[in-house]
């Protein structure tokens, strides 16, 4: 993907769901947010890559499997339901 724009490469929901964290990125703020994508669900973490200076050269985006977790996470709580009825 690298050189593409995100419009390239993703449907127009995904670019209108994501292009504000790439723009905050780009703008020093780092963000992060969890998005699904089929059965998965992914954590995703923006960041401004900054020069030895602190001026903002660049964007990094890391997306990380977190399905065994929300699956967990939604166990609990159902456990808990159960337990306090």
């Amino acid at each position: 993907m690298e050189g593409c724009t995100l419009a390239e490469v993703l449907p127009p929901a995904s670019v209108a769901a994501l292009l504000p964290h790439y723009r905050a990125a780009l703008a020093g703020t780092p963000t992060t947010l969890e998005r699904v994508h089929g059965a998965a669900t992914y954590l995703v973490r923006f960041a401004p890559v900054r020069n030895d200076v602190g001026v903002v050269i660049a964007g990094l985006v890391v997306s990380q499997d977190i399905s065994a977790r929300v699956q967990v996470e939604a166990q609990l709580r159902e456990s808990e339901a159960l337990y306090r009825a």
